[in-house]
């Protein structure tokens, strides 16, 4: 499950970054490279893309103990689940960029 993880995580570091969140860290060029091998910690891409892959990993090796058989539903509820909770990762987002600003706050 941590390799499915591992390799969701640097599949989505080399797809283009949404506006939306090259605007939320302050970035425009946000793009695979040597500032940027890993998504940023909020990327909401994040949780669409990654945990699949590990409820995949989880069911193939026989630990799961739910499986899912509909993954685009599946797909569907965390995406419901990311646009719920919208306004906090931008809140986060901010709140991560005004410390970055100011280390001694």
């Amino acid at each position: 499950m941590k390799v499915a993880a591992a390799t969701a995580i640097a599949a989505l570091a080399h797809e283009p970054v949404p506006d939306e969140m090259a605007m939320a860290y302050g970035d425009r060029e946000l793009k695979f490279g040597r500032e940027y091998i890993l998504p940023k910690p909020f990327d909401k891409r994040l949780l669409t893309s990654v945990t699949p892959a590990i409820v995949r990993a989880a069911m193939e090796s026989g630990v799961a103990r739910h499986p899912i058989d509909d993954f685009d539903h599946y797909g569907r509820y965390l995406e419901e689940i990311m646009c719920a909770n919208d306004s906090l990762i931008k809140y986060l987002a901010q709140t991560h960029d005004s410390c970055a600003c100011n280390p001694y706050r």
